[in-house]
């Protein structure tokens, strides 16, 4: 699992009704039309950070739960793959005794295709239906510990798991360009390589510039190959726009690629020969004090002269 989806749970202050009120708005935010999900957004608000925090518990668990079942659609589609693959040599070297076995797997196919291609699909939608709507209510909140999930959306969108690829697009423009320096820590490696994927894959001129302004608070210097390659017009949006904001992020990343790396000059210890021989060690030698040699206290007159 991605270490930024782990480290989005958070304790909450919510009782247990409130709880299960966000739990079912979660449930039902995708069957509601525009006024309800603002009235559910109004309500969040009310309740203050406490219902974000609540809303990033529920993301892990759906997180969790969607890599469950997809586990479990990949084990029986191998399955499946396997039976027809031992049917089909069945049928071809007609092994002696083959005709009762080749009827159980054709039985056992027959089985195992609803659950391919109903239920297990279908409950796999449920589940990431629940995973994007708890990423868009954290989007609505204007939440920016939303980014990393949308931006894992964003790349599955481009895999074809979800139709509208504006899900993630609309939040990620309005957020990116709101990080700061200190919310580095919000997105976690696996985040951050959707976020180079993105930059080079998206064709949206605003996407890309919300991108790169993010990237000059947030970005390091792995992030420098896919600036450059974005300035030199590498990337899907060739817009001018974008390759004159990708030139005027690379200073940026540099200059923090310098810090660090000064950073590390200074924490990197030294060589210990030299400063070993230095210390100071109890000798095994007695040595011999002159007596006469010591300071001792001196008469001093109560009366001035």
């Amino acid at each position: 699992m991605p270490e930024g989806i782990d480290n989005l749970e958070q304790p909450s202050s919510l009782d247990a009704g409130q709880k299960n009120d966000i739990r079912r708005i979660v449930n039902q935010w995708e069957d509601q039309d525009e006024g309800e999900q603002e009235e559910v957004v109004r309500k969040l608000r009310q309740m203050g950070d406490s219902s974000a925090e609540e809303l990033m518990v529920l993301l892990k668990q759906a997180y969790r739960e969607r890599k469950k079942w997809m586990r479990r659609v990949l084990i029986l589609a191998g399955l499946y793959g396997l039976l027809v693959l031992l049917t089909l040599l069945l049928a071809i070297f007609r092994i002696p005794g083959h005709k009762p076995i080749f009827q159980v797997l054709k039985y056992i196919q027959w089985i195992l295709i609803p659950g391919l291609c109903g239920y297990l699909p279908l409950v796999f939608s449920r589940v990431s239906s629940r995973h994007n709507a708890a990423v868009q209510l954290l989007s609505r909140l204007d939440d920016v510990r939303a980014v990393g999930p949308l931006l894992q959306i964003w790349k599955q969108m481009d895999w074809t798991y979800f139709p509208q690829r504006k899900l993630a697009e609309e939040p990620l423009i309005r957020l990116l360009p709101r990080l700061r320096a200190d919310d580095a820590s919000l997105m976690d490696d696996a985040q951050r390589r959707c976020l180079y994927y993105v930059l080079l894959r998206t064709n949206s001129p605003e996407l890309d510039l919300a991108l790169l302004k993010a990237l000059e608070q947030v970005g390091n210097r792995r992030a420098l190959p896919y600036v450059r390659k974005l300035a030199a017009g590498r990337g899907r949006c060739t817009d001018s726009l974008v390759r004159e904001a990708a030139n005027e992020c690379l200073p940026y990343l540099i200059e923090r690629m310098e810090e660090q790396r000064q950073g590390q000059t200074l924490l990197r210890p030294g060589s210990q020969g030299a400063a070993d021989d230095a210390l100071l060690r109890p000798t095994s030698q007695v040595v011999a004090v002159d007596q006469n040699g010591l300071l001792r206290p001196t008469e001093c007159s109560d009366t001035p002269e």
